[in-house]
C-alpha cells in the first residue's frame, strides 16, 4: 500500500492512503533524523507542479538555466531553434575540422544535457547522444550541434514532462530503427559510421517513464536485422519494467508494443513474446 523511493538521502513515499504515508514517516522519524517537506514539489532539481486538470508537470527550470549560462546563450534576443539537431547535419569525428576553441566546458555542458534529457527531456535524446560521442576530441562542428541544442532549449525552456495516467492504457513500448543512418561518402572507411541506431520510448498508463537513443554494438546487414536489434534493445528494459511493476504489486492491465519498421514478421514475435510473458 505504500511505495518508497531512496536516492542516496532524499527520499520519496508514495500511497493513495495518506494516513498511512504519516504514519509511515513518523516510524521512520523514530529511528532516523529526517526532515519531512510535506507534498513533493522538488526532488533532484525537478519540479514537482499539480495542474488544475489532476496532471501533474516535471520541470528543471534550474538546471536549464545553469547549461545556458554556461555557453553564454541566457539574454531574451538569443537566436533560437525550432528543432534540437539538424537532421541534414549527420555528427562524425570531423578530423580535419577546426578544434574546439570556445570557452565553455564541452564534457560539462554535454553531461548537464545528458541529465537534462535523461530525467524530462526525451526530445533532447537523439540530438545530445549524437554530441556525446565527441568528447574525448571535440571539434568546432560539434561545438556548434550543442550550442544548436541550447538554442532550442531556451526556446523551449518552460517545457516539461507532463503526467496524466490513463487507466485505459498499460505498458507500451514504441521503438524503431535507422539502418546505417550516420553513413556518409567522406566518412565510409570509419566503421562506426556503418552502424545502424535504435531509438525507443517506453510509457506505462500513458505516461512516458524510459526513453533512448543509441548506436547499436553490431553492424547490421538489412534494415529487418536493424529492426531486430532494436526489438532486443527495448525488450530488455520492458523485461525490466515488468518485473518492476509485479514488484510493486500494480496490476499490469495492457501490454503493446508496436514497432514502426517493415517487417510485418516483427509483429508476430512480439506478440508471441508478451504473450508468453503474460501467461507464465
Amino acid at each position: 500500500d505504500i511505495i518508497l523511493v531512496l536516492y542516496v538521502d532524499d527520499a520519496c513515499l508514495m500511497s493513495p492512503n495518506k494516513a498511512l504515508i504519516n504514519k509511515e514517516i513518523k516510524s521512520l522519524q523514530e529511528q532516523y533524523n529526517l526532515t519531512d517537506d510535506g507534498e513533493l514539489q522538488d526532488d533532484l532539481g525537478t519540479r514537482f507542479t499539480k495542474q488544475p486538470d489532476g496532471s501533474i508537470l516535471l520541470e528543471q527550470p534550474r538546471m536549464i538555466q545553469r547549461i545556458l549560462e554556461m555557453v553564454g546563450l541566457t539574454a531574451d534576443q538569443v537566436k533560437t531553434h525550432d528543432s534540437p539537431a539538424s537532421s541534414a547535419n549527420i555528427l562524425d569525428k570531423d578530423p580535419d575540422g577546426k578544434a574546439h576553441d570556445y570557452p565553455w566546458n564541452y564534457r560539462s555542458v554535454v553531461g548537464s544535457l545528458s541529465y537534462l534529457q535523461a530525467m524530462i527531456r526525451p526530445d533532447l535524446t537523439m540530438a545530445v547522444q549524437q554530441c556525446a560521442r565527441f568528447c574525448n576530441d571535440p571539434k568546432e562542428s560539434h561545438c556548434t550541434a550543442v550550442k544548436r541544442i541550447c538554442r532550442y532549449l531556451h526556446s523551449t525552456q518552460h517545457q516539461g514532462l507532463r503526467f496524466k495516467p490513463d487507466p485505459t492504457k498499460g505498458l507500451e513500448c514504441y521503438v524503431d530503427a535507422d539502418w546505417a543512418g550516420s553513413w556518409q561518402d567522406r566518412t565510409s572507411t570509419d566503421p562506426l559510421s556503418a552502424r545502424s541506431r535504435t531509438g525507443y520510448i517506453i510509457t506505462y498508463a500513458g505516461c512516458p517513464i524510459i526513453w533512448a537513443s543509441k548506436l547499436h554494438t553490431l553492424v547490421a546487414l538489412s534494415t529487418t536485422e536493424a529492426e531486430y536489434i532494436a526489438l532486443s534493445t527495448s525488450l530488455r528494459e520492458v523485461i525490466a519494467v515488468m518485473n518492476l511493476i509485479i514488484e510493486a504489486a500494480l496490476r499490469l492491465q495492457q501490454i503493446t508494443e508496436q514497432d514502426q519498421g517493415p517487417s510485418t514478421c516483427l509483429s508476430a514475435y512480439i506478440i508471441f513474446f508478451l504473450t508468453y510473458w503474460q501467461k507464465s
